[in-house]
């Protein structure tokens, strides 16, 4: 190897080992801090590595890619998902993805690089060990960052105490966890399986610290979805071990030991399930609940949204473009399409399935699928192969071999059940690209060929120099158009939402927003030309021109540039990303928020064209029809929303309204009679519009005389009162009110007197 190769070879290397601190990066001057600022280090990192590798190859030869069945896999994956990217509902979306994923094609392209200059660099498992190393100890490193979250300034912003770190997401955490678990596994097993334990106990406790510090982590996480992974991860392990290990009876009594222990534990959480022991400790809770052969009972009440909504709907998608599927990133599609109306107590936009071979399915189609799902079978295939030498038997000793077939399926159950993340793709990718290098070399040592010759791909020094400028060249325009543009877009939109807000000046002094700045930054943004993020930064554009326009400091000048900048940017939208029911939702708003009622019926008209069984759509056009007074027309879509699903209390609610309003008093009581609806303030507010204050007086009596000791409930009865300008009436309820609560009667008392003087205390 020339000076020159070894080199660039170990300025690669040690780049790639620059990726092990990706999942720490939190950049709070971007979009969606967690996601943004770990996909734009890790592409710009890919990216120069691989424009040193074409260098590198240049040079030497030796170092080109070479074949196996996981390289074969995973480019027959890329390719597949390639045609689906062109073939999708939108192709550029399936290719660029957003700031709130990062995914995308172009990501797999990154993964794809990552797959290929590391399998063809890395060639000494010196350097796997050093690198698998490496990613263990900044597991240890993110895992005590996590810890942070349970400190008394943040306990009470993570949901539930469960952690979630640097990442951002308690099941990405648990995923990135669960994968350096058995990582750590490996080597204190391949360890244990060819030396004595006395030369290796440091070694040895090292790699069980790491194991317990990761599996304490992934508790933390109350990722339920990986905590499963692991114990079937960890069976398997085990059973395999107890079961084929016929040589070594260390081993195997290891096995045995594992298995009893797991199973040990099983059967404790399955004996606290529902106690008062585990209900003092929610995350053993959390768990416990999981252990019990009512598996369907599980599914319906822990993971109805998933099972019972989300996968419904992913299926019928499914059937409609089974080959090649979607496209990536357009699952909003399909939930708009076929959304089911039972959802509607669950999140408003879901953009993934929660189930990552429902994801594939939806991306890619059965050939997506089946392109991700070869990448585990030839990653076992190449695991449980024979070595090319007949005398050694396996490639890998059975406690390897049982180790990482335990962890393919600990990650395989915990994406069953949640999505995947570009940090547990990190780890995945050198899975696949060491046991593809060690595959080959495998090979190599049998065919004779362990020694590394060097040859110039490009023999001349001028066409060398010729290729290293090219690859230069490129690599900046990648670095620019790829990351660096979409980069600043992600921190205009930041600062632009930041001067949304009130600061201070130098003096202490409040000053308001800057519309002129805002505008600024948006126009920036989209002036730019990079599809990365444009969707969001629209969704972000209608909120602010509705305070923009809604401003009474704002000049109409101002007012006008944003409202036509809102207006050409979703024209744009609509026009590139045809079909997409968000956006019409989105704009139907602003339209509403600035009066345009006709072009807002227009749009959510449009979004419930697209998506007919989502009654948030369907409510929102009745609203704006009663803003019209055109109640006969609301009430038709108000009963639409209501009867998709009759448990929706809010449909319910608006429905009644929309009785009320077209004069159907007496249906809306009975509609609505002993269910929450009842006292709606929103429908409370209609019977006030109609003069029906006798329904209200009622509906507030009633609550009275089931608490008749609330002096709150009397003051809320003055003011209906007053309102009905039953000024003695309102007088009586703040006495009442007031002998109830002494403490409130020189209010009562004031209010009282501004009554008496014919002012309004509400006003």
């Amino acid at each position: 190897m020339t000076k020159t190769s070894r080199y660039l070879k170990y300025s690669i290397i040690g780049l790639v080992f620059a990726l092990l601190i990706m999942p720490i990066i939190v950049s709070t001057n971007l979009f969606f801090p967690y996601i943004t600022g770990k996909a734009f280090y890790f592409r710009s990192i890919i990216e120069i590595i691989t424009a040193l590798y074409i260098i590198l190859v240049c040079y030497d030869r030796s170092f080109l890619p070479k074949k196996s069945p996981i390289a074969y896999a995973l480019g027959a994956f890329l390719i597949i998902m390639a045609l689906a990217t062109v073939l999708s509902v939108a192709p550029a979306k399936s290719f660029w993805s957003n700031f709130e994923r990062m995914e995308g094609y172009v990501t797999l392209i990154h993964l794809g690089l990552l797959f290929l200059v590391t399998s063809s660099v890395f060639n000494t498992r010196r350097l796997w060990v050093y690198l698998m190393h490496g990613s263990m100890f900044a597991s240890i490193v993110i895992g005590l960052n996590a810890l942070n979250d349970l400190s008394p300034d943040k306990i009470n912003t993570i949901s539930g105490g469960r952690i979630q770190g640097s990442l951002g997401n308690s099941s990405y955490l648990g995923v990135y966890a669960l994968l350096h678990i058995f990582m750590a596994g490996f080597f204190l097993f391949s360890h244990f399986a060819r030396k004595n334990i006395k030369d290796i106990l440091s070694r040895v406790f090292g790699y069980a610290l790491v194991i317990i510090f990761n599996a304490v982590i992934l508790f933390k996480t109350g990722t339920r979805g990986a905590m499963v992974g692991l114990v079937l991860g960890v069976l398997l392990t085990a059973f395999i071990l107890a079961v084929w290990e016929k040589n070594n009876k260390k081993i195997r009594n290891l096995g045995i030991g594992i298995l009893a222990i797991a199973l040990i534990g099983l059967a404790f959480l399955g004996a606290i399930r529902g106690t008062d022991f585990a209900k003092q400790y929610p995350l053993l809770d959390r768990y416990s609940s999981l252990v019990t052969w009512n598996l369907s009972g599980v599914v319906e009440k822990e993971g109805y949204s998933r099972a019972g909504l989300l996968w419904p709907m992913a299926w019928k998608g499914v059937q409609e473009k089974p080959v090649l599927g979607w496209g990536q990133d357009n699952f909003g599609y399909v939930f708009g399409k076929y959304y089911n109306p039972a959802a509607y107590s669950q999140e408003q936009w879901f953009d993934r399935t929660h189930n990552v071979f429902f994801d594939w399915l939806i991306a890619g189609g059965f050939l997506g699928l089946a392109g991700y799902l070869a990448l585990f079978v030839a990653l076992i295939m190449v695991l449980w192969s024979k070595h090319p030498d007949p005398t050694k038997g396996h490639k890998w000793p059975l406690i390897e071999r049982a180790t990482i077939t335990g962890l393919l399926l600990a990650y395989f159950v915990h994406n069953f059940f949640v999505f995947d993340n570009l940090t547990s793709y990190l780890i995945f990718f050198i899975l696949l690209a060491y046991f593809h290098e060690r595959n080959v070399a495998a090979h190599k040592s049998v065919q004779g060929h362990t020694a590394t010759t060097y040859a110039p791909l490009v023999p001349k020094e001028e066409s060398r120099l010729f290729v290293v400028l090219l690859v230069a060249v490129l690599l900046f325009f990648a670095l620019y158009d790829v990351n660096y543009k979409p980069y600043k877009n992600s921190s205009d939109l930041i600062k632009a939402m930041q001067a949304m807000n009130n600061h201070y000046d130098a003096n202490g002094k409040v000053v308001g927003p800057d519309p002129q700045e805002v505008f600024g930054y948006f126009k920036s943004i989209f002036d730019s030309n990079v599809t990365l993020g444009v969707a969001e930064t629209r969704e972000r554009l209608v909120e602010v021109t509705s305070a923009i326009i809604a401003s009474t400091s704002t000049s109409p000048e101002i007012k006008t540039e944003f409202d036509s900048l809102t207006r050409e940017q979703y024209a744009q939208q609509f026009e590139k990303f045809p079909g997409d029911p968000r956006y019409h939702y989105f704009f139907g708003l602003y339209l509403s928020n600035v009066n345009d009622t006709k072009g807002s019926i227009d749009e959510f008209q449009k979004a419930v064209d697209l998506s007919p069984t989502k009654q948030q759509f369907i409510i929102q056009e009745g609203i704006v029809y009663v803003t019209k007074k055109e109640y006969q027309k609301a009430s038709d879509l108000f009963k639409r929303a209501y009867e998709l699903d009759k448990t929706y209390d809010s449909a319910r609610v608006f429905y009644a309204i929309g009785l009320v309003y077209s004069g159907k008093v007496d249906d809306a009581i009975a509609l609505v009679a002993g269910t929450p609806a009842e006292s709606d303030s929103a429908l409370v507010s209609a019977y006030l519009d109609v003069g029906r204050f006798d329904i209200i007086e009622k509906l507030a009596q009633k609550k009275i005389d089931a608490d008749p000791n609330n002096a709150q409930l009397h003051v809320s009865m003055a003011a209906l009162y007053l309102k009905a300008k039953k000024f003695n009436s309102a007088i009586n309820e703040l006495r009442q009110a007031a002998q109830i609560e002494p403490g409130f009667k020189v209010q009562a008392d004031k209010y009282i007197k501004m009554i008496q003087n014919g002012q309004d205390p509400t006003e």
